[in-house]
C-alpha cells in the first residue's frame, strides 16, 4: 500500500511542471527531477483527459468537415469515447508491460536493481508521453487534411523524443544491442499505428 501512496504523492505544481516538460523534451533535465521520483497521478489524468478530448474535438472536427464539404448529414458519434478508452488503456498499460517483460526476460542481471526500470516507471513515462497529443487534438478541428496530418505527426515526433530522453537511457543499461533495437523499432511502429488510429478511427 505504501508503494502506491508513493506513486500518488505528488503536488499540483509538480504535475503542471511535468506536463509542460513533456511538451518540450529538448530540456536536458529529467521530467522527474534529480531524485527520479515518478508518479501515476499525472499519467492517469492525461489518459482520461485525452479520451474526453478525443470525443469532444473529434466530433467538432467531424462537424466542421461536414460544413466544409457542404453536407448536413453529420451525426455525433457517441460511442467514440468507449472505443477510444479501450484503445488508450491498451497503450497506457499493455505496451509498458510488454517492454517491462522484455527487460525482465532479456535484460542483463544488474547488481544494482535501482538501474532497472520497474513497470510503474514505464507506465508513468509512457503516460506523460501522450501529453503532446492534447494540443494537437485541439488544432485537429481545423478543416484541412494536411493540417490534421501535420499536427498529429508533430505531436508523435515530440512524444517519441520525450520517450527517448526519459526512458531509453535507463532501458539501454539493461538490454543488449539487439534487444534495444527491437524495443526502439517497436516503439516507433506502435507510435505510427497510434497516429493512424487517431486519424482514421477516433478523430
Amino acid at each position: 500500500m505504501e508503494y502506491y501512496k508513493y506513486a500518488f504523492d505528488v503536488t499540483t505544481d509538480e504535475i503542471v511542471s511535468r506536463i509542460k516538460h513533456a511538451c518540450f523534451p529538448a530540456k536536458s533535465e529529467s521530467i522527474f527531477g534529480p531524485n527520479g521520483k515518478y508518479d501515476l497521478y499525472g499519467p492517469i489524468w492525461t489518459i482520461l483527459t485525452l479520451n474526453i478530448m478525443i470525443f469532444i474535438f473529434g466530433n467538432i472536427a467531424g462537424y466542421f468537415d461536414a460544413l466544409a464539404n457542404e453536407t448536413t448529414d453529420y451525426k455525433t458519434e457517441a460511442l467514440r469515447i468507449t472505443s477510444s478508452t479501450s484503445f488508450m488503456t491498451f497503450y497506457f498499460l499493455v505496451v509498458p508491460l510488454a517492454l517491462w517483460g522484455l527487460i525482465r526476460l532479456t535484460g542483463e542481471d544488474l547488481k544494482s536493481h535501482d538501474s532497472r526500470p520497474d513497470y510503474f516507471f514505464l507506465v508513468s513515462v509512457y503516460g506523460y508521453s501522450f501529453v503532446p497529443f492534447m494540443p494537437a487534438i485541439v488544432f485537429y478541428v481545423i478543416p484541412s487534411n494536411p493540417v490534421k496530418w501535420a499536427v498529429l505527426l508533430i505531436a508523435g515526433g515530440v512524444s517519441l523524443m520525450f520517450l527517448a530522453k526519459e526512458m531509453f537511457g535507463r532501458v539501454a543499461q539493461t538490454l543488449d544491442g539487439k534487444s534495444m533495437k527491437i524495443a526502439s523499432i517497436a516503439m516507433l511502429v506502435l507510435h505510427l499505428f497510434f497516429i493512424l488510429a487517431l486519424k482514421w478511427k477516433f478523430l
